[in-house]
């Protein structure tokens, strides 16, 4: 019976009888919960000794063993971190996403650069297990990601870009920050992130930047006609992307030009408030209205 069973783990766990370690892995798959406790008493009371065993019943057949070895792994804490993300890195291994979930239970914030590395991968069956656990750390994770935001891995890049995008009460000072000090290469990517967060705190920012050529004001006109949109969307005017494409380019872009220059212009006239661009400025407005 599941009690005498659990009785008997718990008087081996009492006396620390080293056999017991051999029945862990099986007794990891048992479905009372009587028995399952006595296994997590067992793993606490051995401690990283018990770690090869823990991952012997994780890493088997059993679905059971599998659920009951992640918790047992977040028990162990910092020792089962390394074996993990060992498994993790081996590109041969079956069990990687398994380590991802294990990780992220475990939840030890020197797993995030595994992490990171892993978001390099094309592969999204653990790619994208790898940014969920990423964003589960919170702000432990931003500043690593930041430093990875400009990596010449472009899979990487953009994996950065949707995890920050995921974090916005948490990343948005930061991505701010970065706007108004990093190089270009770092504001473009920086700019992309507040897109994908949908977010308009970067619009005084970035609107100076519309007129630059190259990747960075092509990344802010992409920015600030998402805003756009999103504006339109948020007053409760009905497909505005089907109005912009049946009527004409010119009352298209009057029509945006109007909506803008209440808003996000570059300048004013002091008396008629007018939108006033110089001739760098100009070319990057009408780009953005021809966008519109």
């Amino acid at each position: 019976p599941a009690h005498v069973r659990a009785g008997a783990v718990n008087c081996l766990v009492a006396l620390e009888h080293q056999d017991l370690l051999d029945l862990l892995p099986g007794l990891m798959g048992d479905l009372d919960d009587e028995v399952r406790g006595s296994v997590r008493s067992a793993v606490r009371r051995f401690g990283p000794e018990a770690l090869p065993y823990v991952l012997r019943g994780f890493l088997g057949d059993s679905a059971p063993a599998e659920e009951l070895g992640r918790e047992c792994l977040a028990l162990l804490g910092e020792a089962s971190v390394q074996p993990l993300v060992d498994l993790l890195l081996d590109f041969n291994s079956p069990f990687r996403v398994r380590a991802i979930t294990a990780l992220a239970q475990v939840g030890s914030a020197t797993c995030l650069e595994p992490l990171v590395q892993v978001m390099a991968e094309r592969d999204d069956s653990v790619r994208v297990p790898a940014q969920d656990t990423i964003v589960s750390f919170g702000k432990e994770a931003i500043p690593i990601l930041l430093d990875h935001l400009d990596d010449p891995n472009p899979v990487l890049r953009e994996s950065v870009v949707v995890s920050l995008g995921r974090m916005t009460d948490l990343a948005l000072p930061a991505i701010l920050e970065v706007l108004t000090e990093a190089p270009d290469a770092r504001r473009a990517m920086a700019i992309r992130v507040l897109r994908s967060m949908e977010v308009a705190d970067g619009v005084p920012l970035v609107v100076d930047l519309i007129a630059v050529s190259g990747d960075l004001g092509e990344v802010a006109r992409d920015y600030l006609l998402t805003m756009l949109i999103l504006r339109f969307r948020g007053n409760k005017l009905p497909r505005v992307a089907g109005w912009l494409v049946a009527i004409s380019v010119g009352l298209a872009a009057m029509v945006a030009a109007m909506y803008i220059s209440g808003t996000v212009y570059i300048g004013a006239d002091s008396v008629t408030g007018a939108p006033s661009c110089g001739p760098g400025e100009s070319h990057g407005y009408l780009s953005l209205l021809g966008r519109c």
